[in-house]
């Protein structure tokens, strides 16, 4: 739910959430949740939620790709690991190939290494630049592991692309 939500919430010609348009998708997320939060609640949860967006914004645009924010809010989502996974991968493959370019692993990796890095006190005392820093080497590590493992293996094909 909370991902078609946010994609519902974004731009539909270029694919982009505006902070207004996110502020819009999580109240209606928050309030078909039902119950009632007390004022600090509700406060810390806001400045959760921004944390999560801000971790995204990565120029002056102050707007995200919304399926890369959705891909990555998954990881904060109920349910089995594997279906999360399954779900953002989903996401993320463009083509609907069942197949990720190198660039889709990287993008995919990095959603999730964004959320937790905005959710974690261990990026309290970095940077902004050294946090996307962080997180673009590690996707970018990764994704040559994933891309070099299947080159070894002789499993690599023309179109640059993993299952």
């Amino acid at each position: 739910e909370v991902t078609q939500v946010l994609l519902q919430n974004s731009n539909a010609n270029t694919g982009l959430l505006s902070k207004d348009q996110y502020d819009n998708a999580m109240r209606n997320i928050v309030s078909n949740g039902g119950g009632s939060m007390s004022q600090e609640s509700q406060r810390r949860l806001s400045d959760l939620l921004s944390s999560i967006f801000f971790a995204f914004v990565r120029d002056k645009s102050s707007r995200v790709v919304a399926l890369e924010l959705a891909s990555g809010f998954t990881v904060l989502c109920g349910g089995r690991k594997s279906d999360k996974l399954e779900f953002a991968f989903d996401l993320i493959d463009d083509d609907k190939d069942g197949r990720l370019s190198r660039r889709g692993l990287w993008k995919y990796l990095r959603s999730f290494l964004t959320v937790l890095m905005s959710i974690s006190s261990a990026s309290a005392n970095m940077t902004e630049g050294h946090i996307y820093s962080a997180i673009d080497s590690a996707s970018t590590w990764a994704t040559a592991q994933v891309f070099g493992a299947e080159q070894d293996k002789g499993l690599g094909n023309n179109d640059n692309s993993s299952k």
